[in-house]
């Protein structure tokens, strides 16, 4: 069943597709190019897949809050043949020209569900594979998608890091990287009082993203353990949560570090204070470009982070401090430089501008308007 809130109806259809559980960098990215097609004057609908289970659509939030048109298609969890009808119905009911997936769950479903016929385009952006083990349900969910994208129109991928591994796709498939795109203005405000309490003054090392097993959030643990060694005065705070969080509070009691590392949580607000801190790390083991870096730059913040990914060719360029995975040594060496280093105005303006070259939302959706107009989406007057 599909239940939509009214929008005017004045130009090309989109529909942006995602099996969302929370609000994180995938979200990020579908509410901030939706907000721009509806302010470019297209007919913007974000349909998101719930489980009857699900508390909350914290992106359907977010988009009704930006006045667009939200859709919830209730699907159980897993994958079954009697939801590609269900999702094909629901998709008709929408009226698309363009639908648009994200995610794995959503771009196998809408790949499989959908026929030559059906009138409308499908596009798929690739945000990252997760998958860190060889032999994994992640691994093989990766697979079927693969399969998946062969039906599409357009593929999509955030980095020619990950293009470079869907380039064998059907000939018919377009295949184009489109960056990440971030609003460029973003109102500032102090570091909230709860955090400035537990902080106590220190230089605040920043960490923000899902706690799960291929963000590798215990090296940054490991690195405070390191810096505290070498007399480093500094705080890692924390902002996320997931099924990591046990494991990485234990480590954190085990090294004696309860009072340096912080767990704030989920915060919805973190991009308004970001720029009260001293430094953003990042430690994933895998990624495509995350949409927090580039919000981390945007705020003036140096930037520590692992070598993956589309991270290297975003930040090319700019003074961003790149190592190697797992490599304590280094991004615990590589965040006490960045604590000591000069981050005068100059320097954090410099960031800033990287970003707004690059990576701003209106590069982004122009980027997609050209993909849509490749594929033979054309504008709608009316539906």
């Amino acid at each position: 069943m599909v239940a939509t809130t009214a929008s005017e109806s004045i130009s090309r259809r989109i529909v942006h597709l995602i099996d969302s559980g929370g609000f994180f960098g995938a979200e990020q990215v579908v509410a901030t190019l939706a907000d721009e097609q509806r302010l470019r004057g297209n007919l913007v609908c974000v349909a998101t897949i719930i489980a009857p289970q699900d508390e909350g659509n914290p992106l359907g939030d977010v988009a009704r809050a930006r006045g667009i048109e939200v859709a919830e298609i209730e699907l159980p969890d897993g994958f079954r043949r009697s939801d590609l009808p269900k999702l094909r119905e629901c998709l008709a009911q929408l009226q698309p020209d363009v639908v648009h997936c994200h995610g794995y769950r959503a771009i196998v479903l809408a790949g499989f569900s959908a026929r030559r016929d059906e009138g409308w385009h499908l596009v798929a952006t690739l945000h990252g594979w997760t998958a860190i083990k060889r032999f994994s349900k992640m691994r093989l969910y990766q697979y079927v998608e693969r399969l998946a994208l062969r039906r599409f129109d357009a593929v999509c991928p955030v980095s020619d890091q990950m293009r470079a591994k869907v380039a064998r796709l059907d000939g018919r498939v377009l295949v184009q990287t489109v960056a990440n795109g971030i609003q460029l203005s973003a109102q500032q405000a102090p570091l909230p009082e709860d955090l400035r309490t537990r902080v106590g003054g220190r230089p605040i090392v920043l960490a923000v993203g899902r706690l799960s097993a291929e963000k590798d959030v215990q090296t940054l643990v490991e690195c405070m353990a390191r810096l505290r060694a070498r007399d480093v005065s500094c705080c890692l705070v924390i902002v996320g949560e997931g099924p990591e969080r046990p494991a990485l509070e234990h480590c954190a009691v085990a090294h004696g570090l309860t009072s340096t590392v912080c767990f704030a949580g989920y915060r919805s607000d973190v991009r308004q204070w970001m720029g009260s801190c001293d430094v953003f790390t990042l430690s994933s083991l895998t990624e495509g470009l995350p949409m927090v870096i580039l919000e981390a730059l945007a705020a003036g913040l140096p930037v520590v982070s692992t070598r993956v990914g589309g991270i290297p060719d975003a930040v090319a360029g700019s003074d961003v401090r790149l190592v190697s995975p797992r490599d304590i040594d280094g991004m615990s060496t590589a965040i006490e430089v960045a604590l000591s280093a000069d981050s005068n105005e100059p320097v954090r303006s410099a960031r800033k501008a990287h970003v707004s070259a690059r990576f701003s939302s209106a590069a982004m959706a122009t980027a997609y308007d050209g993909i849509y107009a490749g594929i033979g989406a054309t504008t709608q007057c009316a539906h």
